[in-house]
């Protein structure tokens, strides 16, 4: 009687999973990529809702457009420097869970969507590492470990589109600058925040980092679609 009781709570314990798992997937609605619009210079205004500071409000935008790199720009190149000083060598210390992360996503998404570069000129991708951040978006006094910004070349004398990513300071350990590099690098790439916590995408929290969750890398089946689509 005791093994059969424990065996019914075990199954119902088993379908209660389930169908939570199930309902996540069913409910789960993928972000895709970024939705923009862009100032008269060439600073790019979110339409997503992560990015409430950047959000377009009202009707200043009427026809916004998903944030696409050109084709003859891929792969991105990577450049990184710290604080605005000196450029980083590509694999050097500083700039090692850069390196990784950029590492990763190729091998995610199964081409060279991302190339690491000592070029912060002609970067597509200029990465500020160990960053102070400042105060939250939404204002509560916390610290924001990463954040991604789009640009449009306007006057014609760089890259045609460049994204500027900023990461936590250098005092982090290894795993939480990669954790957020790989982060935002997605959003360089123009990839939105996810609500499913497997997802890369999913967004990182001050939590979710410094009381050391592994929080997940792994770009969705969705997402890597749309860039091998997009790019490959």
């Amino acid at each position: 009687m005791k093994w059969t009781i424990i065996t019914v709570v075990g199954v119902a314990l088993f379908m209660v999973a389930l169908a939570l798992v199930i309902y996540g997937v069913v409910t789960h609605k993928e972000a895709g990529l970024l939705e923009v619009c862009w100032s008269p210079v060439g600073e790019a205004q979110y339409t997503n809702p992560q990015d409430s500071d950047r959000r377009v409000t009202g009707g200043s935008c009427e026809r916004p457009e998903k944030l696409v790199w050109p084709a003859e720009q891929i792969p991105l190149t990577v450049a990184a420097t710290t604080d605005y000083n000196a450029v980083l060598a590509v694999g050097s210390a500083p700039r090692r869970a850069l390196d990784e992360a950029i590492r990763d996503v190729n091998r995610q998404v199964g081409f060279f969507l991302l190339r690491a570069s000592s070029d912060a000129v002609s970067a597509s991708v200029l990465a500020q590492l160990g960053t102070a951040m400042g105060p939250s978006r939404g204002g509560g006094g916390e610290t924001v470990l990463g954040w991604a910004r789009h640009y449009l070349d306007v006057d014609g004398v760089g890259a045609p589109v460049r994204c500027e990513m900023f990461v936590l300071p250098t005092a982090a350990s290894l795993r939480e600058r990669y954790l957020v590099s790989h982060h935002e690098l997605l959003h360089c790439v123009g990839l939105a925040h996810d609500d499913f916590e497997s997802s890369a995408m999913y967004p990182l929290t001050e939590d979710d980092v410094w009381n050391g969750l592994r929080r997940s890398t792994r770009i969705s089946d969705h997402d890597v679609r749309l860039l091998r689509s997009r790019y490959n």
